[in-house]
C-alpha cells in the first residue's frame, strides 16, 4: 500500500443557522467553511480533493437564478484564500496539480478548478450525469453553477463508476482505487447528492477519511444528531443520506484511529490546521 501526504485547507465561508444544521443546541451563527485537501503521492504527484470558493463564485452569482442562491448561502473569501493563493504561498505552481478528486459538483466545492490547467478531474458518473447540460434554475436547484467549471471540463474528465470497484469494505461497501495502489480508495456517500463520493487515504500512522458532505460537522458523526428536516429540500435523497451516516457511525465506531473530517466543520478544520502549524 503506496502512503501519501496529506494537508487540510480552506477557502473562504459561508454561515448556517445552527437550528437547521444541529436541531436541539442553541441557536448560533455557524460558520460553514469549504475545506479542501491537497495530497502528495510519492509518483503522482500533487492531488486535490475539492476547491473550495473562489471569487468567480461570487462574481457568477450577480444576476440569474445564481443570484438567489448567494443570497441564501453567502460566500465570506479573502483573496489569499482561494485554492491557488494559498499554494503559490507554498512553493506549489497550479500546473503542478495533475489530478482534483470531485466529491459532488455543488458550487462551493468547484471554485478553484479553472485555476489548475494541467489537471485531470475525476468524478463519478452519476455525479456528472446529475448536472451535465444543467443550465438556469435547473443548475441552481443542484446547488450546480455551469460557469464555475473549466471550457475543457470534459476532456479533461475521467469518470469512475461506484459498480466497477476494487475493493470492499465491510461498512462503506465498494472501494474504487484511484491509482491501483490503495492509497487513495474512493466510496460512495450517497443522499446529500447524486454520486457523492469520499476519500479514504493511506497516510502515514493512520487513515484519513474525507467524507464530503456526507456529514458537516463532527456532531453528526458522534451523536445521533441529523440536520432539520428542512434541508431535505436541497438534498439528493434524504433516505439515502441516513443511511449513508448510519454506515459513517458505524465505520467511525469499529475504526476509532481513522480520522474522519466532515467538509464544513470549522472544529476540525481548526484542530488539523493547528497540528500542520497553520
Amino acid at each position: 500500500m503506496t502512503k501519501v501526504k496529506f494537508r487540510l485547507f480552506a477557502s473562504g465561508y459561508t454561515v448556517a443557522n445552527s437550528k437547521q444544521v444541529l436541531p436541539g443546541t442553541p441557536a448560533r451563527e455557524m460558520q460553514f467553511y469549504a475545506t479542501w485537501g491537497l495530497v502528495e503521492h510519492p509518483t503522482e504527484g500533487y492531488i486535490l480533493f475539492d476547491t473550495g470558493y473562489a471569487q468567480r463564485h461570487i462574481d457568477l452569482s450577480q444576476k440569474g437564478w445564481a443570484k438567489a442562491y448567494l443570497k441564501a448561502l453567502p460566500v465570506f473569501l479573502k483573496p489569499e484564500e482561494e485554492a491557488h493563493t494559498q499554494l503559490k504561498a507554498r512553493g506549489i505552481a497550479p500546473e503542478q496539480i495533475r489530478h482534483i478528486i470531485i466529491s459532488h459538483f455543488h458550487a462551493d466545492h468547484l471554485g478553484g478548478l479553472r485555476d489548475f490547467p494541467k489537471a485531470t478531474f475525476h468524478a463519478s458518473e452519476s455525479a456528472w450525469a446529475s448536472v451535465k447540460g444543467r443550465r438556469g434554475f435547473a443548475a441552481v436547484r443542484k446547488a450546480f453553477i455551469p460557469g464555475l467549471l473549466p471550457d475543457d471540463i470534459e476532456a479533461r474528465l475521467q469518470l469512475f463508476s461506484m459498480e466497477q470497484t476494487q475493493g470492499q469494505d465491510p461498512h462503506l461497501g465498494g472501494l474504487f482505487d484511484l491509482f491501483g495502489d490503495r492509497s487513495i480508495q474512493l466510496c460512495a456517500l450517497e443522499g446529500h447528492a447524486r454520486g457523492q463520493v469520499g476519500a479514504l487515504l493511506n497516510t502515514e500512522g493512520q487513515t484519513t477519511f474525507l467524507v464530503a458532505d456526507a456529514a458537516w460537522v463532527r456532531e453528526h458523526l458522534e451523536s445521533e444528531i441529523l440536520p432539520s428536516s428542512v434541508v431535505r429540500l436541497i438534498f439528493d435523497c434524504w433516505s439515502a443520506y441516513q443511511a449513508t451516516l448510519l454506515r459513517l457511525r458505524t465505520y467511525r465506531r469499529i475504526n476509532p484511529n481513522t480520522l474522519m473530517i466532515p467538509c464544513h466543520c470549522y472544529e476540525t478544520w481548526k484542530e488539523i490546521s493547528a497540528k500542520q502549524g497553520e
